[in-house]
This record gives structure tokens, C-alpha cells and sequence, in this order.
């Protein structure tokens, strides 16, 4: 199908990036991968039209993106143009593809949300933070944190399959619209990383070795110094 002014723009982006993937990496483009491409207002649309983005894909595209899935992890799916000829295993493929892809990484807690399997009779959730984190409540319990969502049994992998864990998040978080950013490791980092310029720094340096040995400063002005600028 030719691209036309009656073809949604959603509908015209995920097939270019689907066949601009295929065409610069000869791979398919993992659907996990997909879904962080896609603008958080188009995986709303997404997902008020379909159950998930691969069923958006097959419902709206078929014509012009096709839905490949492992037959030795189901939860490992990708897309190719629909135009390719299939003469590979998909298995390999999708195998070689896992092997070259560079998958964000996720703060510890979070990532554990979507690993270790849940208590009986208990319902998982998850919370922005910072920093994330999630935690089981009974059935009949509501969680006390105001942005805590839940992440359902279908999401939660119950094993520590890198690739698998990771489809399973993008899949959360499209259904949730919520941005993978507030989740990822280094947000914490970030938010916790000194300044160049610190007092402390400076004080250090301008003082000589004789002088050093004298100081006796608490831990607490240590910190307060390392985090304010000259």
C-alpha cells in the first residue's frame, strides 16, 4: 500500500520505521523496541483502538508490516515489512537480533516487578518514585501510594529472560501511558549527581596538605557542600 492523505500518520510512521529499520539493519524491529519510538499520545490512540500494539499492527497493517514471533519465547515478537521474503528461521533471526540490540536499563525494583513471581492472593504494583519501586498488596487492599499502578499477572515474566522482561515492560507501559524515563536506572543518578563546581571541591583545594590534616568536617556538611555550587 502507497502512503496517502487518508492513511492516520500513526499508521504511516510505524510502517517507515518498521521498513527503515529492515533496510539499515536487515533485522526486524523488536515490538519492544517500536513501542519506545512511539509518541506517548500515539500509544494512547494505540491502545484505545486495540488490545496491544502487535494486535494494532495486524488489525491496520497487515497490508503493509507483518508480525513474526518466536516459536521458542511466544513473548519475543517483531515486525518486518511485509513485502520481505521470509527465507530465514525466524527463531535464528530473532535470535541475532536480540544479540545486537541495546535494551535501556531499569532500576533494580522496577525491573523486579516485571521478574519475581507475585505472592499468592496478591496484586502487584508499581510506583514513579524516585526512586521506583513496587510492592504486593492483598486482593482487597488498595495501595498507599497515589501514583502506584498495577502490574498484572499477564506482564510479570516470573524469570530474569533479558529480552522477554523487556517486551514485557514496553507492553506495560504503552497500556499505561507512561514514559519509560521515570523508570530507567540512571534517573536516580542523575538526579542525585554533584555539581563541578561544588564548595567542597573548591575547599579542598585551596587548602594545603598541613592544613587538611587538621580539618574534621561531619558528614552532613560534607554533603551539603559537595551539592552547592561557587
Amino acid at each position: 500500500m502507497t502512503n496517502s492523505p487518508e492513511e492516520p500518520r500513526i499508521d504511516r510512521e510505524i510502517a517507515d520505521l518498521v521498513q527503515g529499520h529492515w533496510e539499515t539493519h536487515g533485522t526486524p524491529l523488536l515490538l519492544s523496541q517500536l513501542g519506545s519510538r512511539i509518541l506517548r499520545e500515539d500509544a494512547a490512540v494505540i491502545k484505545n483502538k486495540s488490545e496491544n500494539l502487535a494486535a494494532y499492527l495486524r488489525d491496520r497493517l497487515a497490508d503493509r508490516v507483518e508480525i513474526i514471533q518466536s516459536g521458542q519465547n511466544p513473548t519475543i515478537i517483531a515486525a518486518i515489512p511485509a513485502n520481505v521474503r521470509k527465507n530465514f528461521n525466524i527463531d535464528t533471526m530473532l535470535s541475532r537480533t536480540l544479540r545486537r540490540s541495546v535494551f535501556p536499563r531499569f532500576h533494580p525494583a522496577f525491573w523486579a516487578a516485571f521478574v519475581k513471581e507475585p505472592a499468592p492472593q496478591t496484586r502487584r504494583y508499581v510506583s514513579v518514585g524516585p526512586p521506583p519501586r513496587f510492592q504486593e498488596q492483598s486482593d482487597d487492599t488498595t495501595p498507599s501510594d497515589a501514583d502506584a499502578t498495577e502490574v498484572a499477572s499477564e506482564y510479570i515474566v516470573g524469570n530474569d529472560d533479558v529480552a522477554a522482561v523487556h517486551s514485557s515492560i514496553k507492553r506495560w507501559l504503552i497500556a499505561n501511558s507512561l514514559d519509560e524515563s521515570l523508570f530507567l536506572a540512571d534517573r536516580e543518578s542523575r538526579r542525585k549527581q554533584f555539581p563541578s563546581d561544588d564548595l567542597f571541591g573548591r575547599l579542598i583545594v585551596a587548602l594545603t596538605p598541613e592544613e587538611l590534616k587538621r580539618m574534621s568536617i561531619p558528614l552532613d556538611i560534607v554533603s551539603k557542600l559537595r551539592r552547592q555550587s561557587v
